[in-house]
Order: structure tokens, then C-alpha cells, then sequence
């Protein structure tokens, strides 16, 4: 039985029903930020609750922070302040040398392939597979198959990362 992929929403107690892929992207951007407030002294929420954090720390029950404290007061021996740990929309050091390591990687798997295959890959960054299809001479199923081959081929090649 495949599992279900779910987040759960605080404000309508639910839980929402979403694909395995954003799932994984959800869950990373809210344990990236966790462990950033848990290592500033900032959460205390314990492992049993973690699949309610939604990243609103200050209304959250384990939130540890003062609510009233200045943005660039510092806090804590590092000299950090409430502003350094504000969520942004840039990505992480880690996450930049992680997807890195596998577009390095992705572009290793992709020159051992065939040149059939790296062509299959080069036209379907541009066109749809019916274009794609028609500009490689083979049907639609047959890229198709093709396809699957290739996806499973290069996930099993890069396993390590997902």
C-alpha cells in the first residue's frame, strides 16, 4: 500500500492531502527552519509534535522567545538578533551545496548516456513529447517507454539523494 502524503493545517485542524514531491519540499523547508530555532533556543517542541509546525513560531505553544524583543537586539552568546532569524525565501548554504552535488551528479549520469538517450533528454527540455516524438522518428508510446527507462535508469543512479 502506498502512503499518503499529508500536512496537516493548524488554523482548519485538517489534514490536506498533497503529493509525495511536495510533500518532501514542505517537510524540509519547516525542519531546516525548526533546527535553526531549536539550536537559537528559540523551540521546544518536542519530536512527538513536530508535525505541527508550521514555521509561526510566535504563536505556537513551544515557542521559547520573547515576543516583545527588538529585531536587532541581540540574542543569545552569538550575537545573533531576531532579523538573522526571520525565514527568507533564499535558500540555505546547505541546500545550495546539496542541490549542487546533485545537478553535478545529474550531469555526470546524463553524458553516460547513449546519445540516443541524451537526445531524448536534450528535446524534451525544449519540446513536448509529441514534438519530441516527431523530431526523434519513433511514436509517442515508444518515447514514452523510453522515458520510464530513463527515469528509472537515472533514479537509481542518484537514489543517494532522494
Amino acid at each position: 500500500m502506498k502512503n499518503r502524503c499529508e500536512i496537516y493545517d493548524k488554523t482548519s485542524k485538517k489534514w490536506i492531502p498533497v503529493t509525495e514531491s511536495v510533500h518532501k519540499a514542505y517537510c524540509r523547508e519547516i525542519d531546516i527552519f525548526r533546527r535553526k530555532e531549536q539550536r537559537r533556543g528559540h523551540c521546544k517542541c518536542p519530536r512527538s509534535k513536530w508535525w505541527t509546525c508550521d514555521c509561526d513560531c510566535l504563536i505556537c505553544e513551544f515557542y521559547i522567545g520573547s515576543e516583545f524583543a527588538s529585531l536587532d537586539e541581540p540574542i543569545g552568546e552569538d550575537e545573533m538578533n531576531l532579523i538573522d532569524s526571520l525565514p527568507s525565501n533564499m535558500p540555505s548554504t546547505e541546500d545550495i551545496a546539496a542541490d549542487n552535488e546533485l545537478l553535478n551528479a545529474l550531469r555526470d549520469e546524463l553524458f553516460k548516456l547513449s546519445d540516443e538517450d541524451f537526445k531524448i533528454c536534450q528535446l524534451l527540455v525544449n519540446y513536448s513529447k509529441t514534438e519530441a516524438a516527431k523530431k526523434m522518428g519513433i511514436s509517442r508510446d515508444a518515447l514514452n517507454r523510453r522515458c520510464k527507462k530513463l527515469q528509472i535508469q537515472l533514479g537509481e543512479k542518484l537514489k543517494k539523494f532522494f
